[in-house]
């Protein structure tokens, strides 16, 4: 499941969009590291991660162009918004809904036919960054 909603819609409000392909969600969890983290004088680093973000790329297989256009139109045009997805719950140790609030980066299509009987996109790629 992959779901795109403004900030103050539940998940049963948010928009379920063309759902990915398998394979094409690709979770990272990156740390966020203190503004003072750096390198000491014999090279070693040092620091504090203040925090840990997920960035969320998503792919889909081709779409017709209503398809890709529908899910540019569940992101809107809010610079923040929520996504939900099923990964595990490091805190309860279980698997469950996830849902973040995020902004986009790019959205790439690449059109693969302008035949107006099969227009689609292919190679359509969004990632989500946690805010």
């Amino acid at each position: 499941m992959f779901k795109i909603g403004s900030t103050s819609q539940t998940v049963a409000q948010m928009t379920q969009v063309h759902e990915p392909c398998l394979g094409g969600l690709t979770i990272t969890d990156e740390p966020i590291w203190a503004s003072n983290t750096g390198r000491g004088s014999d090279g070693t680093m040092i620091g504090d991660i203040v925090a840990w973000k997920t960035t969320v790329q998503v792919t889909w297989p081709p779409l017709s162009f209503a398809d890709s256009q529908a899910i540019k139109n569940a992101i809107g045009t809010a610079p923040f918004f929520k996504i939900a997805y099923n990964d595990f719950n490091a805190t309860q140790n279980n698997n469950s809904l996830v849902v973040k609030t995020v902004y986009c980066g790019n959205l790439p299509r690449t059109i693969a036919s302008l035949n107006t009987a099969f227009q689609r996109h292919e190679a359509i790629q969004i990632t989500f960054i946690e805010q």
